[in-house]
């Protein structure tokens, strides 16, 4: 069973299109949803989510600080990026439950290289990139 990441986030004030005076700031906006509560709309630190995202992945179980109810359990729903840059611009988080299974597709990394393709040239074709998973958030796999 994984142990939730703990990601620090503050209640949002600023709302629309405001928000890229956050980003100037260095903070990414974001919203929490999902469960039996209201949505709530977040800010983190810009530098610290991108390396906790590129080291966790979007399947990987949370715990959000910082908010007025305490701890609050989630997974990253979706991350929007800048077409262009590639600049993170928002954040999505799921609200999730620890007793109920949640549904995640979860990104295949091929490791080593086949011999087939090694020694005769050949091309591996793949044919998913990823698959569909049903498991508690706790049991989630990395992404």
């Amino acid at each position: 069973m994984a142990e939730a990441q703990k990601l620090s986030v503050r209640p949002r004030q600023v709302l629309g299109k405001k928000v890229n005076t956050l980003r100037r700031k260095g903070l990414l906006p974001g919203v929490v949803y999902g469960g039996h509560a209201d949505s709530t709309p977040v800010e983190t630190d810009q530098h610290t989510f991108e390396l906790s995202y590129r080291r966790w992945g979007n399947t990987t179980l949370l715990s959000l600080t910082g908010l007025d109810g305490g701890d609050v359990p989630a997974l990253i729903y979706d991350v929007s990026r800048d077409p262009v840059s590639g600049r993170m611009l928002h954040v999505d988080f799921a609200r999730v439950s620890l007793t109920e299974k949640t549904h995640a597709d979860v990104p295949l990394h091929f490791v080593k290289e086949s011999p087939a393709v090694r020694t005769l040239g050949a091309v591996l074709l793949h044919a998913r990139s990823e698959v569909s998973v049903e498991a508690f958030p706790q049991d989630m796999p990395h992404a």
